[in-house]
């Protein structure tokens, strides 16, 4: 058997745009050409391709298999959020370190011995989701749990300080809420609800319910993103200095006649480049926003958040015949299940595609 090559690594861009990295190499023993899509990242490919070739070597020397990093659990873990910083929000690390922080409290109460990372099982995972069960957590917790342990033990694997990811054929629990139909209002209730909030979150609230975005996109809304064109007025939903979108992606939103005029009376400000403010000309808070509306929707005893904003712009589309694929487009869903949720509002929709196939 020829002495195996170090693996190259190579950037391409997939049928979507999006840049990522694979690695190029033959396996000597049977002469055949790898190249595996490793991710977005080029030092998640080198570090791959690092391991690849001690595989290889191994393999080339005769050793049976890789020996294993020996390590704690508390170690990895710090090193899985260091490779996180800059990657992902800040909000969404305090989310996973509220997870693993529960992990680690069952670890030490129920299986103290435990120390290595390598010492970990599926069925000590399995208890652990179990655990949250007989305690109450909802299983969309319990589900998101189970997400962030299998995103940090296949970490644990690419960085060769585990063979397997030990969480990585558990299944997810059977989530009620995943089958619920989604909560919106109808037009009459959300011009009563903006008849009912002070005058000055009007706009605000009219806003969101005619572009669909999300909450912490209209409070982070900048004038540069803004395109006031009499033919063509539209906002991006883009990444700032201070705040990052939910997916991270950018996205161009349309906006209508109302919309237009909306963002066409809000003031500007020398101190600061937000589009919507407060009446004091100062950055919006999510509690604020979320406060004023839960007062009206509480005098109106109407259900709902902030949020239902998004829900009801998105149902009312479809009710009124938009494609699913523009509408999770314009929601800047990261995949089309997401939007799925809205399907069961467009029976005529469904109808007349089946009604395609009949033939006079």
């Amino acid at each position: 058997m020829k002495k195996p090559r170090m693996p190259t690594v190579s950037k391409r861009s997939n049928p979507k745009g999006k840049v990522v990295y694979r690695i190029n190499y033959v396996t000597p023993w049977d002469n055949v050409r790898h190249q595996p899509v490793v991710g977005t990242r080029k030092d998640e490919a080198v570090r791959k391709a690092n391991l690849v070739y001690e595989d290889m070597m191994s393999r080339y020397f005769g050793e049976s298999e890789r020996k294993l990093k020996p390590v704690t659990f508390k170690l990895v873990l710090d090193e899985f959020y260091q490779s996180k910083i800059n990657r992902v929000r800040d909000s969404t690390i305090k989310r996973y370190k509220i997870y693993t922080d529960n992990y680690q409290n069952f670890m030490s109460e129920n299986f103290s011995s435990i120390v290595n990372i390598s010492q970990v099982t599926k069925a000590q995972i399995e208890e652990f989701l179990n655990y949250l069960k007989e305690r109450g957590q909802a299983p969309g917790t319990i589900n998101a749990e189970l997400r962030v342990l299998r995103s940090f033990f296949k970490f644990s694997v690419e960085y060769n300080y585990l063979f397997v990811n030990p969480a990585d054929k558990i299944d997810r629990f059977l989530d009620p809420k995943k089958s619920e139909e989604v909560k919106f209002w109808s037009i009459k209730q959300v011009n009563t609800i903006l008849t009912e909030v002070k005058v000055h979150w009007r706009d605000k609230y009219d806003f969101l319910f005619h572009t669909g975005i999300r909450e912490g996109e209209l409070i982070n809304l900048k004038w540069e993103a803004v395109v006031l064109d009499e033919n063509d007025p539209k906002i991006k939903i883009q990444a700032s200095e201070d705040w990052l979108p939910k997916t991270n992606q950018r996205r161009e939103i349309p906006l209508n006649n109302k919309a237009f005029e909306i963002i066409k009376r809000q003031l500007r400000f020398e101190k600061h480049d937000y589009v919507f403010t407060t009446f004091e000309g100062h950055k919006i808070k999510e509690k604020t926003i979320y406060d004023n509306l839960k007062s009206a929707l509480k005098r109106l005893n109407y259900y709902g958040s902030v949020h239902t904003f998004r829900h009801t712009f998105a149902s009312q589309l479809v009710m009124a015949g938009a494609n699913i694929f523009t509408v999770s487009k314009l929601l800047g869903h990261s995949s089309i299940e997401m939007t799925e949720k809205y399907a069961h509002l467009a029976p005529d929709h469904l109808r007349k595609s089946v009604d395609l196939l009949i033939k006079d």
